[in-house]
């Protein structure tokens, strides 16, 4: 039993349970259907624009802030290392490290305050450095070694004790162990 649809296309039709017709159309005459779509039962992905750009959080905004705070604060923890070194090279040498005098900081402090409007760094990151440069392991070999302290200058300044020898941090170690 054929019959003709709309498009002049010959349609089957099939008698589904009491008296009810269903019409479709004839697979050997007409053309081949696209294959359908298939259904998901996800949710479709927006595709985001290209030009939407994702704002930062305040958490984002912060870490980033911190980040960049630290960095420019280690570079010019850097610089001062660096002024010192050009303007006391006989002091602060890496190759010949010696153990500095108790008023050289005072001293550093008076220079710095003289020339802190030229520098591109503060007090804080000038004593930074001078605090680093103590704590290294070859300042540390230089106390234990040296026979004298040095001024700014390059001169021999007081003559180091013998409780002098070990810098404070292991002292400090050596009665928290005990």
């Amino acid at each position: 039993m054929n019959k003709t649809g709309r498009n002049g296309a010959a349609m089957a039709t099939i008698i589904v349970k009491k008296r009810k017709t269903l019409s479709l159309p004839d697979k050997a005459t007409d053309k081949p259907q696209p294959p359908a779509k298939k259904i998901t039962l996800k949710p479709k992905q927006t595709k985001e624009p290209k030009d939407k750009v994702k704002v930062p959080t305040g958490e984002e905004l912060n870490k980033i802030h911190n980040a960049e705070q630290t960095r420019l604060r280690q570079e010019r923890i850097k610089k001062a290392k660096e002024w010192m070194i050009i303007s006391w090279p006989e002091l602060f040498d890496h190759h010949n490290t010696k153990p500095l005098g108790l008023t050289v900081g005072k001293s550093i402090q008076a220079v710095y305050s003289t020339q802190k409007n030229e520098l591109e760094f503060g007090w804080l990151h000038v004593s930074a450095a001078l605090a680093r440069w103590v704590r290294h392991a070859k300042y540390a070999k230089a106390l234990k070694t040296a026979t004298h302290r040095y001024n700014l200058d390059g001169t021999q300044a007081e003559e180091l004790q013998e409780n002098e020898r070990t810098p404070r941090e292991w002292q400090k170690d050596k009665k928290n162990k005990v």
